[in-house]
């Protein structure tokens, strides 16, 4: 049905879309890209198109696609990418031994066709990928999301690790398991033991990436239409605090919403309620664009979102 696939599949039925969506091994075998196929009845399938494909981001580890597991989380679409590093059957030097190893890295799409990978300092956007002086290696070493094991002897998962599919919400975490294998991909030419076992890797809620303020700095979002009556963060701020302040269209600061008349938001939470002037209530701004402006000591953001907790009127309109 799908002609020249391979391990690592991963499909799941797209509401949005109404048909069942696929991300492969492009092909002919070997040929290590992930592609994307549809089916309106999962048998008929449309001819598959590459949507990621190695980059500079790989060459200082020689790095393939091996498969990309992807979750639909949040009005997006997580990719957890097997990068399958310096293919090889040769005797392996001591001062390269992330050869023929496999490791998780994390991307992201909107549409499923366009994607981008994440690093440690955020998204490694397409441009970025064109810049030819950039130096790739701490960024291709920064992009592990979920890492092999560190000692050959003790670790049950040294040689390789792969995702399952689809990780689990519970509770205030993610839980992702996987597979771990002790030898290479080549265990019997490196004459590695035929070991493996099933792990579990945990995550906070939205913990997949922050915005960190090791002292103190700002964040203001883009504008948008806020819907919720109730503002609700995923932050962290031990030792340290968050204020929020709303800002309109015009750029001005929304009376009674301003960082002075928000309550100091404090310790780790992946549910901080924001209040102003001792409320959380704040359907004023609600079915108007506005921006956030964030401001952090010592803290750490990950996720924030607009909750409908009461009953109010909602206009269908709204002129500044």
């Amino acid at each position: 049905m799908i002609p020249h696939s391979d391990t690592l599949n991963s499909c799941f039925w797209d509401p949005a879309r109404r048909r069942y969506v696929a991300h492969v091994r492009f092909g002919p075998p070997n040929t290590r890209w992930v592609s994307l196929t549809e089916s309106p009845d999962f048998v008929h399938w449309s001819p598959k198109v590459a949507v990621l494909k190695p980059s500079s981001i790989d060459e200082p580890f020689e790095t393939k696609h091996y498969g990309m597991r992807v979750l639909p989380y949040e009005g997006t679409l997580l990719g957890f990418l097997s990068a399958y590093h310096g293919e090889t059957i040769r005797p392996i030097p001591t001062d390269e031994m992330w050869r023929d190893r496999t490791n998780v890295q994390l991307a992201f799409s909107r549409d499923g066709l366009t994607w981008q990978r994440v690093g440690k300092t955020g998204a490694i956007s397409d441009s970025r990928k064109k810049e030819g002086k950039r130096e790739w290696k701490p960024i291709a070493e920064g992009a592990t999301f979920l890492p092999y094991g560190t000692s050959r002897k003790a670790d049950w998962d040294w040689g390789q690790v792969y995702p399952f599919d689809p990780p689990l919400i519970v509770g205030d975490q993610i839980w992702f398991y996987y597979q771990g294998l002790k030898g290479r991909h080549w265990f019997k030419q490196h004459k590695d033991p035929l070991e493996s076992g099933f792990g579990l890797a945990t995550l906070r809620l939205d913990g997949f990436v922050s915005v960190d303020a090791p002292q103190a700095g700002t964040l203001q979002t883009r504008r948008f239409i806020a819907i919720g009556d109730t503002l609700v963060i995923n932050a962290k701020a031990d030792g340290g605090e968050i204020r929020v302040e709303a800002i309109d269209a015009l750029g001005r600061v929304i009376s009674g919403f301003s960082k002075e008349d928000c309550t100091p938001i404090r310790g780790d939470s992946v549910r901080h309620v924001v209040s102003w002037k001792g409320g959380s209530n704040c359907h004023q701004l609600q079915a108007r664009p506005i921006k956030l402006r964030f401001h952090l000591k010592t803290a750490s953001l990950f996720s924030f979102e607009f909750q409908i907790r009461r009953n109010h009127f909602v206009p269908l309109s709204f002129r500044q």
